[in-house]
């Protein structure tokens, strides 16, 4: 498509609007309600969280308790090096499977093997906690 396909009519006056002044408004003061004898805000609190609402205030309290300590510095230097370790490993490699060539970033591979690898770790303990299998 060029531009010579485009056959755009385009006017060249700007529209011109009429601009009006906004209507004056006028505001009435609300009326004083009355005061009720204060609560205790416990009671107000528990009544106000319900359902998931109360889950949610509660996961964001143990948020804000976090403490750092030498476990969460360690947790958190292994998540980024196994982060650096999959990015530095993202060229393409071969896979061979079933017959068949893949190519896919090592780090793909990683994954899928770790999660053919949960998978029959999850069904091998699963037969084990089942008992025994009684032979006929």
């Amino acid at each position: 498509m060029k531009d010579d396909d485009l056959d755009l009519e385009l006017d060249d006056e700007p529209v011109r609007t009429e601009r009006r002044p906004a209507p004056a408004v006028t505001v009435k003061p609300a009326p004083a309600k009355p005061v009720a004898p204060a609560k205790s805000a416990a009671p107000a609190a528990a009544a106000e969280r319900k359902g998931w609402r109360a889950g949610l205030g509660g996961s964001v309290a143990r948020v804000r308790q976090f403490k750092w300590n030498l476990r969460s510095f360690l947790c958190l230097l292994a998540v980024l090096i196994v982060l650096v370790v999959l990015v530095e490993n993202w060229v393409p490699t071969r896979f061979y499977a079933l017959g068949l060539a893949f190519e896919m970033p090592r780090t793909v591979m990683f994954v899928v093997d770790l999660v053919i690898g949960a998978a029959l770790m999850w069904l091998w303990m699963r037969r084990s906690a089942n008992g025994p299998e009684e032979e006929s």
